[in-house]
C-alpha cells in the first residue's frame, strides 16, 4: 500500500483513537449467531499446477465444482450467509460458501472462469499490499470479478501474523486493507479473513471496531466462542482430498 506521509499520519491518529477505545471498553462480547445447521464454508489457496498441500490442480478443482453441480449444491455469498444467520433470511437448498485466500493471479486466470462456467460465485480475500505485484491479482482484475458477482473481502495489507504486532500496527493492517478496497473498488468490504489463522481477542475486537460484519478463520481455536461471527471456521481444501473426502467435508462442515 502506497500511503502518502499525510495519509499515514491520519491513519496513525485514527488507529491510536481506536486502540484507546479498545483498552477502555475491554473485550467486546460476540454478537449472537446460530452455530448449528450452518452451511459449510470451504477455503482454497492456489488452484494451479504447483506442488504442496495448498495447491489444488485445476482438474481436481473442476471435478469438485462438477460434484457440487451434480448434487444440487448452491453457492452463496457471505452476505447471504450472515443474513440467514442473523436476520432469518432464506437460503437455497444445500448452500455452500466458497472462499479463496491471498489474491493470487490464478484466482482470476483459473478459478474465476471455472466458477462462471458452472454458475457459481466465490468470496475472495485480498492482500491489498500485494495487488499488482508479480503472481498476484491486479485491481482491474478484482474489479472485473466483483462486477461479475464475486464477493471481495479483506485479508490485511501485508499478510502478517497479527498477534505478533503491536495493537496499533495490527489495526493499521486490518483497517488499511478495508480502506484500500474501498479506494479501489468503491465499496467497503464486509468480511475479513485472518492470515495464517492467527488471531487473538484483541485482533478479533479490532476487526469488529473497524466495521467488518464478520471475520473468517480456519480450524477453531480451543478458546473460540461457538457461533461468534468473528471466529467463523472454514474447511481447508488441500491437494490431497479425493471425491469421497470432499463429499464428507461438505456434509460435516466444521
Amino acid at each position: 500500500m502506497n500511503y502518502s506521509t499525510q495519509n499515514r499520519l491520519k491513519t496513525g491518529i485514527l488507529a491510536w483513537a481506536v486502540v484507546l477505545i479498545v483498552t477502555s471498553i475491554g473485550v467486546i462480547s460476540p454478537r449472537s449467531a446460530a452455530a448449528q445447521g450452518r452451511p459449510p464454508i470451504l477455503l482454497y489457496h492456489h488452484v494451479d499446477h504447483g506442488r504442496g498441500e495448498w495447491h489444488v490442480t485445476p482438474a481436481k478443482f473442476e471435478q469438485q465444482l462438477v460434484y457440487l453441480s451434480q448434487n444440487n449444491y448452491h453457492t452463496v455469498s457471505m452476505v447471504a450467509y450472515m443474513d440467514a444467520i442473523n436476520n432469518s433470511a432464506s437460503l437455497p437448498s444445500d448452500p455452500v460458501v466458497l472462499t479463496f485466500d491471498d489474491s493470487y493471479s490464478d484466482h482470476f486466470d483459473t478459478i474465476f472462469p471455472l466458477l462462471q462456467k458452472y454458475g457459481f460465485t466465490g468470496t475472495f480475500f485480498v492482500i491489498t499490499g500485494r495487488v499488482g505485484t508479480p503472481g498476484y491479482l491486479t485491481w482491474d482484475q478484482i474489479a472485473r470479478m466483483q462486477a461479475a458477482g464475486m464477493e471481495i473481502g479483506a485479508h490485511t495489507v501485508h499478510h502478517p501474523f497479527l498477534s505478533k504486532l503491536s495493537p496499533l500496527h495490527a489495526l493499521v493492517e486490518i483497517a488499511g486493507s478495508r480502506v484500500d478496497i474501498l479506494t479501489h473498488l468503491g465499496k467497503l468490504p464486509d468480511f475479513f479473513a485472518y492470515p495464517y489463522n492467527d488471531r487473538s481477542a484483541l485482533t478479533e475486537n479490532l476487526a469488529r471496531l473497524v466495521g467488518f460484519r464478520a471475520a473468517l478463520a480456519v480450524s477453531p481455536h480451543t478458546k473460540d466462542v461457538p457461533g461468534d461471527p468473528f471466529t467463523m471456521p472454514r474447511s481447508t481444501i488441500t491437494s490431497g482430498e479425493g471425491r469421497r473426502t470432499f463429499a464428507l467435508i461438505l456434509k460435516r462442515g466444521e
